[in-house]
C-alpha cells in the first residue's frame, strides 16, 4: 500500500471514526484543539505515513493534533475509563471487537451522515471488515488497520500429505473450505 493511500485514509479516519459527542456536532475548524487516541503501530512506514497525516490535517483545517499512541491493552483500559467519565478523547481507535460495547454504551456516535458525503466507499474494503463497523444498522466505524484478514499460514508438509500443491494455498474461502475437507483425517486432524 502506498503511503499516500495511508495518508489519506487516516485523515478521512481521524475525522469520521468513531467520534464522540460533543465533537459530533462541530466541524474541525470549529475547535482548537483534538485528542486523537490510537493503538500503538510498530511498522515504521505507518507511524510516518501518521505523523504526516496529522500535520497535512493541521494545515487544512487550521487546528491542532494531540496524537497519542498506546498499546493495546492499555488503550482499551483508557479509553473505557475516558468513556465512563466523560474525557474521551475527540477521535479514537478501536478494535473491531470493542464496538459494539462502546455503541452500546453511548461512547461513540453514528457516522451515518457523515459517511453519506465521504469518498470512502464500502467497495474499497473486506465485507467482514467493514461491517464490523455497524452495530443495529447504524455505522460507527471505518477500518484502518486490518492486516489479519490478509494471512495465511499453513503447513506445506500436511499439504502435500493430502495431495495439494503447497505452492498454491487457498486463495478463496471456497478453496480454503475444499483444503481444509483435504486435511481433515478422522478425529485426529482438523
Amino acid at each position: 500500500m502506498k503511503i499516500s493511500k495511508i495518508k489519506r485514509i487516516f485523515i478521512a479516519t481521524a475525522v469520521a471514526t468513531a467520534m464522540t459527542s460533543p465533537f459530533v456536532a462541530q466541524s474541525a475548524s470549529a475547535v482548537d484543539t483534538l485528542e486523537v487516541w490510537s493503538l500503538q503501530q510498530s511498522e515504521g512506514p505507518l507511524k510516518q505515513a501518521q505523523a504526516k497525516a496529522v500535520k497535512d490535517f493541521e494545515a487544512a483545517n487550521n487546528v491542532k493534533v494531540n496524537f497519542t499512541t498506546y498499546p493495546y491493552v492499555e488503550l482499551r483500559d483508557k479509553l473505557l475509563l475516558a468513556a465512563s467519565s466523560n474525557a474521551a478523547p475527540d477521535v479514537m481507535m478501536l478494535d473491531q471487537i470493542w464496538v459494539a460495547q462502546y455503541a452500546g454504551a453511548g461512547y461513540i456516535d453514528p457516522i451515518d451522515s457523515r459517511m453519506s458525503s465521504s469518498d470512502i466507499k464500502a467497495q474499497d474494503y473486506f465485507p467482514g471488515a467493514w461491517n464490523s463497523g455497524f452495530v443495529k444498522g447504524k455505522q460507527y466505524t471505518v477500518p484502518f488497520d486490518v492486516g489479519v484478514w490478509g494471512m495465511l499460514y499453513y503447513n506445506k508438509d500436511m499439504f502435500t500429505a493430502a495431495g495439494l500443491n503447497p505452492d498454491k494455498p487457498p486463495v478463496t474461502w471456497t478453496e480454503l473450505n475444499a483444503a481444509a475437507k483435504k486435511l481433515t483425517k478422522g478425529t485426529k486432524q482438523y
